[in-house]
């Protein structure tokens, strides 16, 4: 680990004793919390053992903080020993875009007798295997509904952590004896953007 880590750097920067001492330190501090983040793969059921932003900064890993660290966590804990065992897999893991979890009509208002009329509102919840942030600035992104024969588009509303809110009010003589059902690939950016919130990699939808 240590003539590894000099050999990365040349001899210019490891040509006195001070230097070559704090390349073996950071390299072996940065051996150790990748055993530890590769471990958490393997065994995420002691909270006790879980990496820490300090864990992944030693490691090499970037844009690990306090905030995010407990969603890295989990997307490490999803793995398996031997894919978090190097900083360019892990830092691949925090970069990743996100991608749609599920998708599910959690509230319908108004709703009478389990049936929707004109002017009721039904709200859609998309969630990301993430957290994100949504721009409208360049248009706004809407998820496409099936009513009947129909498509239809709901409105974003907004985001909390990984969850995409989404509303569409029913129009007058829409009628749909299966009920509203969304599809696959049913989210449409519109020209606005998705990103994580870790790094600002753009969704994958």
């Amino acid at each position: 680990v240590v003539n590894a880590a000099i050999d990365a750097v040349g001899k210019l920067d490891a040509d006195t004793t001070g230097e070559i001492q704090t390349l073996a330190t950071n390299a072996i501090a940065a051996a150790a919390a990748l055993a530890k983040i590769d471990a958490w793969a393997n065994d995420h059921t002691d909270p006790a053992k879980a990496p820490t932003a300090d864990d992944y900064a030693a490691a090499g890993v970037e844009h690990v903080n306090a905030t995010n660290l407990n969603e890295i966590n989990q997307l490490i804990a999803a793995l398996v020993a031997g894919q978090a065992d190097t900083a360019q897999k892990v830092q691949t893991i925090v970069n990743a875009p996100a991608t749609v979890s599920s998708v599910a009509i959690t509230s319908a208002t108004g709703a009478l007798n389990s049936r929707l009329n004109e002017g009721d509102e039904v709200e859609i919840t998309v969630t990301m295997n993430r957290s994100v942030v949504v721009s409208t600035e360049g248009g706004t992104p809407k998820l496409a509904l099936t009513i009947g024969t129909a498509t239809v588009y709901a409105d974003y509303v907004s985001t909390s952590g990984s969850a995409m809110l989404f509303k569409y009010t029913v129009w007058a003589e829409q009628t749909d004896v299966n009920g509203i059902s969304v599809g696959a690939n049913a989210l449409d950016l519109n020209v606005g953007t998705i990103q994580t919130t870790v790094v600002g990699t753009a969704a994958t939808v």
